[in-house]
């Protein structure tokens, strides 16, 4: 019994033990209370739309008619 307390310690194979993960306390009231941002509108906003739908159209209908 001696002499395992005496023995050397095991050479470490590498492994990192994983983290103990707690839950993470999310109060509901707090969710419900806070109010969600103002969604973008107004020219500014179509026109970021309407780039983009340009540079897809350019994009995609390039690439596509390429296989014909």
């Amino acid at each position: 019994m001696e002499d395992k307390m005496n023995a050397e310690p095991r050479q470490s194979t590498g492994a990192v033990p994983a983290p103990i993960i707690q839950p993470m306390h999310v109060d509901c009231e707090d969710l419900q209370t806070r109010p969600l941002p103002r969604a973008d509108g107004g020219k500014d906003a179509w026109l970021v739309l309407a780039g983009c739908f340009v540079l897809e159209v350019l994009v995609w209908g390039y690439a596509l008619t390429q296989f014909h």
